[in-house]
């Protein structure tokens, strides 16, 4: 009948945002009461220098086999950068991981 809607308080100076609405009450749609929950978007870029790029990449390398490792005697023994691409936005590196790694495991029948 009316089709008024009033947002008190409403300002969003969120550059991005993310918008979620949950009908609470309603009364014959004559009036209802909507949360309306907005949240801010924050995009995180960090920048490295190629040097850091380099490290950072050895490291997830290196924590992504710590994860994945069974046993102890699983190691990382050398880590050779072998190619390397540098864009506007990016670098791009490939590697020569070395590592001890058990392949299968056996068990008795």
């Amino acid at each position: 009948m009316f089709d008024n809607s009033f947002d008190i308080n409403k300002n969003n100076n969120y550059l991005i945002s993310d918008k979620n609405s949950n009908n609470i009450f309603n009364l014959f749609d004559f009036f209802s009461i909507k949360k309306i929950e907005e949240h801010e978007k924050n995009d995180i870029i960090k920048r490295y220098t190629r040097d850091e790029a380099v490290l950072e990449a050895q490291n997830r390398i290196i924590n992504d086999f710590n994860n994945k490792r069974i046993y102890e005697l699983e190691k990382i023994t050398d880590i050779v950068e072998y190619n390397y691409n540098e864009t506007d936005d990016l670098y791009c590196f490939t590697f020569i991981v070395k590592k001890i790694e058990s392949i299968g495991e056996f068990s008795h029948y």
